[in-house]
C-alpha cells in the first residue's frame, strides 16, 4: 500500500517537475528557434487549447494531458504553458511529419478520456545563408559550411550528412507507431494532412497545418488549414513589452504635436523646389517581417526610384544595404532634412499606427530585407524603430553583419532606461551632424 503511494508521488512530481511556466516555454522556444537557425535543424510545436466541456473540468482534462505527456515524450521533448494560454509541446529534431504522429496520440488520449481539445501543429526548419562571411556564428569554423548540404524548396528530410539526424528522426516515429496514429484519422483527411502545401520564410521554412477536432461528438471532423508563418515566430520571440507600447504613443503623440508647425515648414519647402508629393513612401519590413509603408518627407527627386539602378555601381554599403554619401538625387532641401533628421518625423505616424517603435532596429526595403541571412533577419523580432544604435553610431562606416548585431544587442538590452539614452543620445546626433544618411 506504502509502496504504491509512494510511486504514485513520485510519478506525479515528475510529471509537474517537466511542467514549464509560459517564462520557461518562451525563453526555451526562442532558443530552440536560434539553434536550428544555426545548425539547419527542425522542431515541431504543438499548440493545444481545452474547450469547456460540463462534465470534465478545465482542471482536470489539463492533468490528464500532462500526465500523458509526462510519460510519453522522450527526455529531450518539453511541454508547459504558452503565450496565449494553451499547452504547448516542444518536439526537437522533428519535422511536421513526426509532430501529426505525436498529435494524432494526442487526440486518441483525448478520445479515450473524453476530452474536448483544439490543437495545431507547427514544424520550423531553420535555414542558413552561407552569403554571409560567418553567418553570425563566430564559434564555428567556418570550413563548418562546406559539410552542410542545402536542402530542397520542399524540405524533405535526409542526405548523406544528415545521417544521424535522419536516424533519430525515424526512431521516433517508429516509437510512436506511424500506422496507428494514420489510423485515428479519416483516410481522406490524412491524405490532406500530408499533401498541405507549405509555408516559406525569406530564409527558413516554417511549415504549418492546423487540426480541430471535438472529441465529444462521434461524427467530429478534423479541419485542416494553413496559417501565416508569422504564428509560429510569435511563439519563439519574446513578447513586445506592454511599456514600450504605451511610451510610444505618448512620445510620438507628442512629437507629432510639437514638430508639426516643423512639418508643415518643410513641406511648403519641398513642393516650392521639386516637384512631386510632399511625403515618400515605400514598402519596408516589420513586425516579423510583415511588410508596411513607411512616411518619411521626400528628400530625393521624384523618379529617384526608377533611376536606382543606374547608380548600383557608386553602392558604398556593403551587403544588401545602398547607400551612397553624397546621392545626387538627393535635392537641396533634402540635404538640409537629412542631416537634420527632419525628414524621418512622419515616422511617428508609423509608431502611432503600431507598425514602428520610437527605438528599434531600422527597417530595410523589402528587397533588401530578402537578401539578408537568418540570423541577421531575427532583427524583426521586435518592431522597426525610427532611431536606434546604428542610426546615432560615431562610425557610420561599419559593414553590414556589424550593423546587424548592434540591433540584436539592442535587443537583448531593451529597457524603459535603455531606450530613454538611446532617444537622448539621438537629441544630441541632431546637434552634432551624426543623424545624415
Amino acid at each position: 500500500m506504502f509502496g504504491f503511494l509512494k510511486r504514485h508521488r513520485s510519478k506525479k512530481r515528475r510529471s509537474s517537475d517537466r511542467f514549464l511556466s509560459a517564462s520557461e516555454m518562451e525563453r526555451l522556444l526562442t532558443k530552440e528557434r536560434i539553434r536550428c537557425d544555426r545548425y539547419e535543424q527542425y522542431f515541431s510545436l504543438i499548440a493545444v487549447h481545452f474547450n469547456q466541456v460540463p462534465e470534465v473540468t478545465r482542471a482536470t482534462q489539463e492533468h490528464s494531458l500532462t500526465r500523458f505527456l509526462s510519460t510519453k515524450l522522450r527526455l529531450i521533448d518539453d511541454f508547459g504553458v504558452l503565450r496565449n494560454g494553451g499547452l504547448g509541446i516542444l518536439l526537437p529534431m522533428t519535422d511536421l511529419e513526426g509532430g501529426k504522429v505525436v498529435l494524432g496520440k494526442i487526440l486518441n488520449h483525448a478520445d479515450q478520456h473524453g476530452l474536448s481539445i483544439e490543437a495545431d501543429v507547427f514544424a520550423y526548419h531553420g535555414r542558413l545563408n552561407t552569403s554571409s562571411k560567418d553567418n553570425g556564428a563566430n564559434d564555428i569554423d567556418d570550413s563548418y559550411y562546406g559539410h552542410l548540404e542545402s536542402h530542397d524548396h520542399l524540405g524533405r528530410l535526409g542526405d548523406a550528412h544528415d545521417e544521424p539526424l535522419e536516424d533519430k528522426i525515424q526512431a521516433f516515429r517508429n516509437h510512436w507507431d506511424l500506422k496507428s496514429a494514420a489510423d485515428g484519422c479519416p483516410k481522406n483527411e490524412a491524405e490532406n494532412l500530408t499533401s498541405r502545401p507549405r509555408l516559406h520564410a525569406p530564409q527558413s521554412d516554417v511549415i504549418v497545418s492546423d487540426i480541430k477536432t471535438n472529441i465529444n461528438r462521434s461524427d467530429s471532423a478534423i479541419q485542416c488549414f494553413d496559417r501565416n508563418s508569422a504564428e509560429i515566430l510569435k511563439l519563439c520571440t519574446p513578447s513586445y513589452p506592454i511599456w514600450k507600447r504605451q511610451l510610444d504613443i505618448i512620445g510620438a503623440s507628442i512629437g507629432l504635436i510639437g514638430s508639426f508647425p516643423i512639418l508643415v515648414i518643410a513641406g511648403v519647402a519641398i513642393k516650392l523646389t521639386s516637384t512631386g508629393p510632399v511625403f515618400f513612401k515605400q514598402s519596408r519590413c516589420g513586425h516579423f517581417g510583415k511588410p508596411f509603408l513607411i512616411y518619411k518627407l521626400r528628400t530625393m527627386s521624384e523618379n529617384a526610384e526608377q533611376t536606382k539602378h543606374l547608380l548600383e555601381d557608386l553602392n558604398e554599403r556593403d551587403g544588401p544595404a545602398f547607400k551612397i554619401q553624397n546621392d545626387p538625387r538627393v535635392t537641396r532641401v533634402g540635404k538640409f532634412l537629412r542631416a537634420t533628421g527632419i525628414d524621418e518625423l512622419p515616422q511617428l505616424i508609423n509608431v502611432l499606427k503600431g507598425e514602428m517603435a520610437i527605438v528599434g532596429p531600422r527597417p530595410l526595403p523589402v528587397s533588401e530585407d530578402q537578401e539578408c541571412s537568418t540570423w541577421q533577419q531575427r532583427r524583426l523580432d521586435t518592431k522597426p524603430g525610427i532611431t536606434c544604435l546604428w542610426q546615432i553610431s560615431k562610425s557610420r562606416k561599419m559593414t553590414f553583419d556589424e550593423w546587424m548585431r548592434l540591433d540584436l544587442h539592442y535587443l537583448k538590452k531593451r529597457s524603459p532606461i535603455y531606450d530613454a539614452s538611446l532617444i537622448m543620445r539621438t537629441i544630441k546626433a541632431v546637434f552634432t551632424g551624426r543623424v545624415g544618411h
